[in-house]
């Protein structure tokens, strides 16, 4: 009778092993596979954020288009005004202040009644 039970107590204790094993695999194949969801959802998320056509990308971008729209209004203003100086200074329209000016200023000549200061650099 003992070796009966001995038996009968292996087989019970064969079952529940199994039984234990099919659903620590059950719940291992559903971990690694909530795994694998998390670390797809992860890998976007971070690449939306931080990736080279990511926010923080757009927004770096943005601000860099802002900055040199800015210069380039500086640039196209002074652009426009080196332009009417030299309207200014074409055989049509000779203003002959801005000739006297820019002849003084080139040749270093000076009217007689004229106080030239030299201011050096030292």
């Amino acid at each position: 009778m003992l070796i009966i039970e001995l038996l009968i107590a292996r087989s019970i204790f064969s079952i529940i092993l199994v039984m234990m094993l099919r659903e620590i695999y059950r719940r291992l194949k559903q971990s690694v596979s909530t795994f694998a969801g998390l670390c797809l959802v992860s890998y976007c998320l971070y690449h939306t954020l931080e990736g080279n056509h990511g926010l923080l990308s757009w927004v770096h971008l943005r601000h860099d288009l802002e900055q040199t729209q800015s210069q380039l209004l500086e640039l196209r203003n002074k652009r426009e005004t080196l332009e009417k100086r030299v309207q200014l200074l074409r055989s049509s329209s000779l203003d002959p202040d801005l000739l006297e000016e820019r002849a003084k200023a080139l040749l270093g000549y000076a009217h007689p009644s004229e106080f030239i200061l030299i201011h050096s650099n030292r």
